[in-house]
């Protein structure tokens, strides 16, 4: 499906959690505030009144190795300053096979992640607008459960195949590349068009 500004795409061989299902190409656009508009307007159409849980990861950030750290501190930074409820750590891992299964899992080399739960009336184009180099946004179910969800999936006591249990979308977005990936096993093309505001 195609509009002016971007390319919606469904994988039909993938699916679920394993890979991405949807893929939305937005690359065409010129200028990092334009490819930054678009990308808010498209998950806050996507997530509507969801509240969302963000995941940073620095390996996977489209910046040079000796930048990403600070990368990620700073947005830690941006979190305190908005008074959301984070999570932080540094740890080693083992290198795993499959770039999909890397985004979705934490068994990788030396890295800095962070986690935070962003109510859906906090979410905020300020917020968004830090986020360019590869970020996770995991599209809660309703409930009033979410910090609780945000612990455990920290904690990696959430699996893969558990997923669709507490989110609708996972949606991995790469500002700087133009390229979004969305995961789910709930929802079918004519969910995530109608959600796109696609006639």
């Amino acid at each position: 499906m195609k509009n002016s500004a971007w390319r919606l795409t469904e994988n039909k061989s993938g699916g679920g959690w394993e890979g991405p299902r949807f893929h939305i190409e937005y690359d065409r656009l010129s200028g990092m505030q334009a490819k930054k508009e678009l990308s808010f307007k498209l998950i806050s159409l996507l997530k509507q009144n969801s509240d969302l849980i963000i995941r940073i990861d620095s390996q996977l950030l489209s910046l040079p190795p000796n930048e990403r750290g600070d990368a990620v501190l700073n947005l830690i930074g941006e979190f305190k300053s908005q008074g959301l409820e984070f999570r932080y750590r540094q740890f080693p891992g083992n290198n795993s096979s499959g770039f999909w299964y890397q985004l979705l899992r934490l068994d990788r080399n030396e890295t800095m992640e962070s986690m935070v739960y962003v109510p859906g009336q906090a979410w905020q184009g300020s917020l968004h607008s830090r986020m360019t180099y590869g970020t996770f946004y995991y599209v809660c179910h309703s409930g009033d459960k979410g910090l609780e969800v945000l612990d455990d999936l920290f904690n990696g006591k959430i699996q893969r195949f558990e997923l669709g249990k507490f989110f609708r979308l996972l949606i991995f977005d790469s500002v700087i590349s133009g390229h979004m990936g969305i995961f789910t096993d709930v929802m079918e093309l004519k969910d995530i068009e109608s959600l796109l505001l696609i006639r």
